[in-house]
């Protein structure tokens, strides 16, 4: 059983249905501000790790509140973010030219990392580093879950 089904499992056995319930998905909102608070108040890894934690098992219990699989949640998002990645050098060519009438962005460039090209380029505004979309990018499709 993945971490995320045994998540799952404890709002079952804790009587969080799998129900939009307005009460608890409130409560779960309260609870990743206060989890998110300790993420920001911690000192040292094990308390980042511990409220981290705790901030991903309350995210999963919310997804679990409203009848969604967390796995199929991030295997969506994460094909969606692998998109933005080009899989050949050409697609990442035309990515970074693209980009060159896009007045966000400057020093746009492209590099190989595996199997894929990372097309990255400076916020004019001051973001450094940004990773950038291929124009073969995919908005993962979430309303169906």
């Amino acid at each position: 059983m993945s971490e995320i089904n045994r998540v799952h499992q404890w709002n079952i056995v804790a009587g969080n249905a799998h129900k939009p319930d307005t009460d608890l998905f409130h409560l779960y909102l309260d609870l990743i501000k206060e989890e998110y608070e300790e993420l920001l108040a911690a000192e040292d890894k094990e308390d980042h790790l511990d409220a981290a934690g705790d901030l991903y098992v309350v995210i999963t219990g919310l997804l679990h509140s409203m009848g969604v699989n967390g796995e199929e949640l991030l295997k969506r998002i994460n094909d969606s973010n692998f998109s933005k990645f080009a899989a050949t050098e050409e697609e990442a060519k035309k990515s970074v030219l693209r980009y060159m009438d896009d007045l966000r962005y400057e020093n746009v460039s492209y590099k190989k990392v595996g199997g894929y090209y990372v097309i990255r380029g400076d916020k004019v505004n001051g973001g450094k580093n940004k990773i950038l979309k291929s124009y073969k990018f995919k908005e993962p499709v979430l309303g169906d879950l």
